[in-house]
């Protein structure tokens, strides 16, 4: 009995410390992206203190989507990388003044100048899929300052739209050749760079007649939203085509 509860103690950490962490925030020429490397979820990790500072302010308190105890937002300003607020992950409110004590650095006209930042870090905004986000730009960091920058850009998809693709989807099923009742169809699809569909499987259904239906639809989409990740391509997703008596009403030809 003792060894299985120790495996289902290792389950649940390693479940734990899996969970997506709340991202810092960076404002960059007039737009809000999410910022994330591959090695750190924020370049204040770099102070070690600033975290133990917050686990002793915030003892007894855990969330796994902030085991760093804060989350942070930054500004990009004439190439220059720079902290404007720190909050603590228990209460959201800010903590400008512990920053500053704990990791000796002073915010000037409420910005800091974050000149111990170095090498890459990811930004994404638009729709997010996981981890992946529908646009992204990869910066290069010395001392804080920008010295490369790479956007990752989608191609052109008029079904990107949510409300244009189930437009699409449930206008070209042949509802006269489907029996009259409620089936949900989940199906898991791949596409490529250019949103093109590359495969696609079922992965539940309770109706062949259905599910054949639902791939035929599926397949003559023209294109799908490209979402990326560290600026590859993250083909894999997935969707539910709801053949119900709601959607044979509205889309019925």
């Amino acid at each position: 009995m003792k060894i299985i509860f120790n495996i289902l103690l290792v389950f649940f950490f390693v479940d734990a410390w899996a969970t997506d962490q709340d991202p810092d925030v960076l404002y960059y020429q007039g737009s809000k992206y999410y910022l994330y490397s591959r090695t750190v979820d924020s370049p204040l990790e770099s102070f070690t203190q600033l975290k133990e500072k917050l686990q002793s302010v915030n003892k007894d308190w855990m969330d796994s989507g902030c085991w760093r105890n804060f989350t942070a937002e930054w500004t990009i300003e004439g190439g220059q990388l720079y902290l404007t607020k720190v909050k603590n992950c228990k209460d959201g409110k800010e903590i400008n003044s512990l920053v500053e004590k704990t990791i000796n650095k002073k915010f000037v006209d409420g910005k800091m100048k974050a000149d111990w930042v170095n090498g890459v870090y990811w930004v994404g905004s638009g729709e997010r899929y996981w981890n992946a986000f529908e646009n992204e730009i990869k910066f290069t960091f010395e001392s804080g300052a920008v010295v490369r920058t790479k956007h990752y850009a989608l191609p052109d998809c008029s079904y990107s739209n949510r409300d244009t693709l189930e437009s699409f989807i449930y206008s070209n099923i042949n509802w006269e050749e489907l029996p009259n009742k409620r089936v949900d169809v989940s199906i898991d699809f791949e596409t490529d760079s250019e949103g093109k569909l590359l495969q696609a499987k079922v992965r539940h259904s309770v109706s062949e007649e259905f599910e054949k239906e639902a791939l035929r639809v599926l397949r003559n989409v023209p294109c799908w939203k490209v979402f990326t990740h560290f600026g590859e391509v993250f083909g894999w997703r997935d969707i539910d085509i709801v053949f119900s008596e709601e959607n044979r009403k509205k889309y019925t030809r």
